[in-house]
Formats: structure tokens, sequence, C-alpha cells
């Protein structure tokens, strides 16, 4: 899905669980 960057970004938490976070929803301070 690197072509839908801008909706949806795969990232790894402090844990180092894989999560999807919807950059739409969510401010950059978040992430």
């Amino acid at each position: 899905m690197g072509l839908r960057v801008g909706l949806q970004q795969m990232s790894y938490d402090g844990l180092g669980n894989l999560v999807v976070v919807n950059t739409t929803a969510l401010p950059d301070s978040v992430r």
C-alpha cells in the first residue's frame, strides 16, 4: 500500500508492535 501513504502508514510503536495509523484522523504529534 505504498501509494496510500497519505491515508495509512505502517509504523512501529514504542514496544516494537506493528501498527497502522490513519494519518488523516491523527495529528502528527500523536504519530
